[in-house]
């Protein structure tokens, strides 16, 4: 899919995989919609990239990402076609102590993901994954955090450093030019399947 004059909604623009996704699909002349929580950040954001609009939305609630949604769908059945790309997560392809909640959060987007693509082809939408690995953003600091006592620790397995936001965003890319339902930050990722 060219980007270029597409009408793209990110979530997550203000900081992170999202912001550094939103500058990436810019550049490719793609027309914005800047979701999140932070309406400040966003304005400030849309003031910078051409073609960008700014939304207020908080994914956490259900009213609000289901208006979101039920706006969308009809615009992407109306213009003939379109792509929806997740964000999901590396946790679903282990078994990591303390990860249960989130990887379980994500397992269930990936099903949701999968059987809405199958749902939606008919239509022409592609409904896409893509599994992060770790990457450097700010993610920590908006989640329950390890208490002060435990610490990550090195197991001496030599994995390999976080990924910068802008290596994700342009795996995000990848998966709306090429369609394809899974794309994993690193190819290893794809093999570790549990």
């Amino acid at each position: 899919m060219v980007l270029t004059k597409k009408v793209i909604i990110i979530t997550g623009a203000s900081s992170g995989i999202g912001l550094a996704t939103a500058k990436l699909f810019s550049q490719k002349g793609a027309r914005l919609a800047l979701v999140a929580r932070s309406l400040h950040k966003l304005k400030k954001l849309a003031a910078t990239l051409p073609d960008s609009i700014a939304i207020k939305t908080d994914m956490t609630k259900p009213v609000e990402i289901r208006s979101m949604v039920k706006s969308v769908i009809p615009y992407l059945r109306k213009q003939g076609g379109g792509a929806i790309v997740n964000i999901s997560s590396g946790t679903t392809l282990m078994n990591l102590p303390t990860m249960s909640p989130y990887a379980s959060i994500k397992t269930a987007l990936n099903a949701l993901s999968l059987t809405a693509r199958e749902e939606l082809k008919q239509d022409k939408i592609t409904d896409s994954l893509v599994y992060p690995y770790i990457t450097a953003t700010n993610f920590e600091k908006n989640t329950f955090s390890w208490p002060e006592n435990r610490q990550w620790k090195d197991d001496g397995r030599n994995r390999p450093p976080a990924d910068p936001p802008e290596h994700i965003a342009r795996k995000i890319l990848e998966t709306v030019e090429t369609g394809k339902p899974e794309i994993f930050a690193h190819e290893w990722m794809g093999k570790k399947r549990v």
